[in-house]
């Protein structure tokens, strides 16, 4: 179980890394921090988080996966979207107004125990 636990933190340490050095090269291009952006947003770690959980528990936690991190994934494409009608005002308030959106989603999906909906009956 340590051993799994240790594999799993190293990948996602040196998935973590890369995008952290890409997102550096800025300075030197902009197509890098572009491009990290994009494979930030592709399902990367989907597809690895889908593994561990196909792997630790079955198709069932496979689906929960799937609908959790699609609600995550609304909260974020609202951020984004909310974003872009908002990316003229000063940076600070556009940082603070994320930190408010993920402090909201975070209060939301906790208060009202959305981790307990069980899905497979709704969908």
């Amino acid at each position: 179980m340590y051993l799994t636990i240790a594999r799993d933190a190293f990948f996602g340490g040196v998935l973590a890394g890369a995008f952290s050095y890409a997102s550096t090269l800025y300075t030197t291009n902009a197509n890098y921090l572009r491009m990290t952006a994009f494979i930030w947003g592709l399902p990367l770690i989907y597809f690895y988080i889908l593994s561990i959980a196909w792997n630790k528990a079955g198709r069932e936690a496979a689906f929960d996966v799937s609908v959790h991190g699609l609600l995550g994934i609304m909260f974020t494409l609202f951020a984004i979207i909310f974003t872009l009608f908002i990316i003229r005002l000063n940076k600070e308030f556009i940082i603070y107004v994320n930190i408010l959106i993920l402090i909201t989603a975070v209060f939301i999906y906790t208060y009202y125990k959305i981790y307990n909906i069980p899905f497979k009956y709704i969908l």
